[in-house]
């Protein structure tokens, strides 16, 4: 691949905001989030943190065929 891209998805809305500013208060999540920029520039990966709220989190819910939960989704 020329390019690639993992995309991770969070309900924590601090883990997104850390991972996609690379700073934090607490220097032990700083390191972590370093030695992980480092690692994906490393090898030439970009990855992106992006926030799903909590009400939009398939796991959250009872199990249901993953259509009917795409159908509820375009209905809202």
């Amino acid at each position: 691949l020329a390019d690639p891209r993992v995309l991770l998805l969070t309900v924590n809305m601090s883990y997104c905001l850390i991972c996609e500013r690379s700073r934090s208060k607490s220097y032990k999540i700083l390191v972590c989030v370093r030695k992980l920029s480092a690692l994906a520039a490393a090898l030439g990966i970009r990855v992106y943190v992006r926030w799903v709220p909590s009400e939009a989190n398939v796991p959250d819910e009872p199990f249901e065929p993953i259509s009917t939960h795409i159908q509820r989704i375009l209905r809202t």
